[in-house]
């Protein structure tokens, strides 16, 4: 079990990634986001901030790659940022109903 992260600059693209992903059954849920993003600027070295959406979802670890090639092959021209976290600790009621999903 992970939690996969996905990271846009666009809500409406967040929203399509969580219908697509629910629909196919390839996240248990979706949580969604908004967060404040800070980054030094090259040139200037002043502190500079960005709005980004990150989508939050539980699912298989052996999924991930057909979410990643999924997502690319569909936004390949606006490709979110896609990573993942392995679930180490978990109630284990709840880590049973999720098995059985």
């Amino acid at each position: 079990m992970v939690l996969i992260h996905i990271i846009t600059d666009e809500k409406a693209q967040a929203i399509e990634i969580i219908d697509l992903l629910l629909e196919r059954k390839l996240l248990f849920n979706a949580m969604l986001s908004r967060k404040k993003v800070y980054e030094k600027n090259k040139t200037t070295g002043e502190l500079c901030a960005k709005v980004q959406i990150l989508i939050i979802g539980k699912t298989k670890a052996l999924l991930f790659n057909k979410i990643n090639r999924l997502i690319i092959s569909i936004y390949s021209k606006q490709m979110p940022s896609l990573y993942c976290l392995p679930i180490v600790y978990i109630d284990p009621e709840r880590g049973e109903k999720l098995k059985g999903n």
